[in-house]
């Protein structure tokens, strides 16, 4: 049978096509084409954040409060601000803020758990010029919520003299309503001086 050129031309087209396509098949499989090109344009983006680390502890409540008094020949005072074994008969004009609870309320508001220490720059002979005269503390739980989950110093348990540099929390945890009180309780006999204490409280970043 004869063919002629045409047809001859025809079939030699078809075979190109269809070995083009074969090619291209055969590529797709083995990941060596693609119909848009190897050409990238990658870019990184990168995020972060440094935290900074902030030691930093508040007196809520700074002040205690026991109003006034005109002391008694022969007696003593005994006052806490935790209202507990009050002597008021010994002395007269005493205001009503001598009782009811009114601690020192210290707040970790920082980001660390604290160590948490106590100074008081004078003495209960120094602050009311009177030997018989007493100044003691008492650190307990906050009442509001307590934030010390470390040991306090057995003050929790009586009011104890004040003189030099305690422990009032061993590790004061931070964030919202973390406290811890600290109670004062004062002596005064009748020779008692008018008189002022300052309480520091000394923080330290727990590792």
């Amino acid at each position: 049978m004869d063919i002629s050129n045409r047809a001859l031309g025809l079939l030699l087209i078809a075979a190109i096509v269809v070995s083009i396509g074969g090619t291209f098949i055969s590529l797709d499989r083995l990941d060596a084409v693609s119909t848009t090109g190897f050409a990238t344009n990658n870019q990184t983006g990168v995020v972060d954040i440094t935290i900074t680390e902030s030691l930093s502890i508040i007196i809520v409540e700074n002040a205690i409060h026991f109003g006034d008094c005109i002391l008694s020949p022969g007696e003593v005072l005994i006052a806490n601000s935790e209202d507990s074994g009050d002597n008021q008969s010994a002395c007269s004009g005493v205001s009503s803020t001598i009782s009811g609870d009114s601690p020192l309320k210290i707040e970790n508001d920082g980001n660390v758990n604290a160590n948490v220490t106590i100074q008081v720059d004078k003495n209960a002979t120094t602050i009311f010029t009177d030997a018989d005269s007493t100044f003691k503390y008492k650190t307990v739980e906050g009442s509001a919520n307590n934030g010390c989950v470390g040991t306090m110093e057995g003050t929790y348990i009586a009011f104890a003299d004040i003189n030099t540099e305690y422990n009032a929390c061993s590790n004061l945890t931070f964030g919202a309503n973390k406290f811890f009180d600290t109670h004062i309780q004062i002596g005064l006999s009748e020779v008692a001086q008018t008189g002022t204490a300052t309480i520091e409280y000394f923080a330290r970043a727990i590792d």
